[in-house]
């Protein structure tokens, strides 16, 4: 799966859930704040969509501009989240949704990636995300 396959994905589970979605097309230099807006009656969703060839998701992949935007949606009490899809390769695919809080607190503890195994999501300190 490609990553705008991926981010396509996302905007039709959003929409299954009765928000109004969409991508956010990328800047001429290629930047942009995330991947996808869900827009809800009672809230707003910033979504970043990351593609893995496997099981493990390393946050140096995270943009500098997608990190500005996750500190903003905090500050702002706007839902900032982080959708991995692991193993691109459509036999066993897991898709990780992660809170842009929990985010927030992995790269502060200098967490260098995110591991998907035994159907849970760990960081590569050791500990599980439920």
């Amino acid at each position: 799966m490609t990553p705008t396959e991926w981010e396509e994905t996302v905007v039709k589970e959003c929409r299954d859930f009765g928000f109004i979605s969409f991508r956010i097309t990328p800047a001429p230099d290629g930047g942009q704040p995330c991947d996808v807006v869900a827009l809800g009656r009672d809230c707003s969703v910033m979504i970043e969509c990351k593609v893995c060839k496997g099981p493990r998701f390393n946050l140096r992949r995270i943009e500098d501009n997608q990190i500005l935007t996750l500190h903003k949606c905090l500050e702002k009490g706007v839902p900032f989240v982080l959708a991995v899809r692991f193993c691109s390769d459509d036999e066993h695919p897991f898709a990780g949704y992660i809170a842009g809080c929990d985010l927030a607190d992995m790269l502060t503890d200098k967490v260098k990636s995110i591991i998907y195994t035994n159907d849970k999501i760990w960081t590569d300190l050791g500990s599980a995300m439920d």
